[in-house]
């Protein structure tokens, strides 16, 4: 996954600086083929302007491309270096700023709490979230006209076969309407049996569309959507930390050899750095994890 911009970053908005991250990635990689993740395509490289997956002008591009048209660029430059892009979205966050608020405050689209009043999600870049009620979202056909109207203004996604849905692990309740978590989870497997539309566009034949098809969203189906966002970033193992139940069952199926010599009573916990044990002057009182 590749982030547009932080909070206080600017600089990715410049699609030929991100292409050359993805020449030198393929270098690294010795060509072999990619799907890179672009998270943050909204207002600056963020993604404010949720519930509605619009692109903004943000972006540019060589030949003075900007928005959309930079986005469609970088993308076809990708395939230079043996890459497809797709998009990190949000199925379930909204804010007040989106162009589309008012339009799900109006249709009654939104998590609310028993008194009615919004439920909130957390706060990202100063703004306050709120929370998409899926199930009346599907139900009202909003859900297809969202991912419909995104298609339509990137359609080289079709291509690449794949479009990230983040945040699986909410599916916020919404009371007031009598909507379980378990509802809003029935709501989003709709959402990616509507998508399997992509991914039957991109398989080879019907076996490996078969192969890929997506109709349950198990704990490990989210394990490995997070082991292809987040590898080589801080918090994959705060992830497999958390889900110590996962960790010692993937270990033992992905890296046997590791499983061999895992200990419980150690090995959840990092190392503490040498340099910094060695510049204080309670080292031995203040231990090393058990390394």
């Amino acid at each position: 996954m590749l982030r547009c911009a932080l909070p206080d970053q600017i600089s990715n908005l410049d699609m030929s600086l991100v292409a050359n991250y993805l020449r030198q990635i393929d270098c690294i990689t010795r060509g072999i083929p990619k799907i890179v993740v672009l998270g943050g395509f909204q207002q600056n490289g963020h993604d404010h302007t949720y519930p509605w997956w619009a692109v903004d002008d943000s972006f540019t591009a060589p030949g003075r491309r900007k928005g959309k048209e930079a986005l469609i660029w970088l993308m076809e430059e990708a395939k230079k270096y043996n890459t497809t892009c797709t998009f990190h979205v949000n199925p379930f966050d909204a804010y007040m700023d989106s162009e589309k608020w008012n339009f799900y405050e109006e249709n009654d689209l939104l998590c609310r709490n028993t008194d009615g009043s919004l439920v909130k999600g957390d706060i990202w870049w100063d703004r306050q979230s709120y929370f998409v009620n899926m199930v009346n979202e599907w139900n009202a056909g909003v859900t297809k006209q969202r991912i419909d109207a995104f298609l339509n203004e990137l359609p080289l996604v079709k291509e690449t076969g794949v479009l990230y849905f983040d945040n699986l692990t909410q599916y916020p309740a919404s009371p007031k309407h009598r909507v379980t978590r378990a509802d809003q989870i029935t709501a989003i497997k709709k959402a990616a049996e509507y998508l399997n539309v992509l991914k039957k566009r991109a398989a080879r034949n019907d076996a490996s569309y078969n192969a890929m098809k997506l109709s349950n969203a198990t704990q490990n189906d989210v394990m490995d959507e997070y082991a292809r966002e987040l590898c080589g970033e801080y918090q994959r193992w705060v992830l497999m930390k958390r889900h110590k139940d996962s960790f010692k069952q993937r270990l033992a199926v992905g890296n046997p050899r590791a499983a061999e010599n895992f200990d419980e009573n150690k090995h959840y916990l990092r190392p503490i750095s040498f340099n910094f044990l060695s510049q204080i002057d309670n080292a031995e009182e203040y231990g090393n994890n058990g390394y």
